[in-house]
């Protein structure tokens, strides 16, 4: 019984995981871009919070995931958006950007 209950909370687990992170292959909605953002100098949790927050209190972001282990951050944002602004958003949390790519429609 134990073993059948770790495995469902382990798919829960899983799920959801999957669910939130966005740089997995679903297609990108109409109207956005993928942005992929390589940010440096984040070392624990609470710097992620800080990338985080910073980055969704911008108009243009419509979803962000901050991974401060990976030291990136995959974001939605309006097609033709300023990534610019990402860039000095991340900059007044206190980290440096080493390289933004976007997967930007045609």
């Amino acid at each position: 019984m134990k073993n059948r209950l770790l495995g469902f909370i382990l798919i829960l687990f899983t799920a959801s995981a999957t669910a939130t992170n966005i740089s997995t292959a679903q297609p990108v909605p109409e109207g956005m871009e993928k942005v992929h953002v390589d940010v440096k100098g984040m070392t624990c949790s609470k710097c992620q919070d800080k990338v985080q927050t910073a980055l969704d209190a911008l108009p243009d972001v419509r979803s962000v995931v901050v991974k401060w282990e990976q030291g990136t951050a995959e974001l939605l944002v309006n097609k033709g958006s300023d990534h610019k602004e990402l860039e000095e958003a991340i900059k007044r949390a206190g980290f440096t950007v080493s390289s933004i790519k976007c997967a930007c429609k045609g």
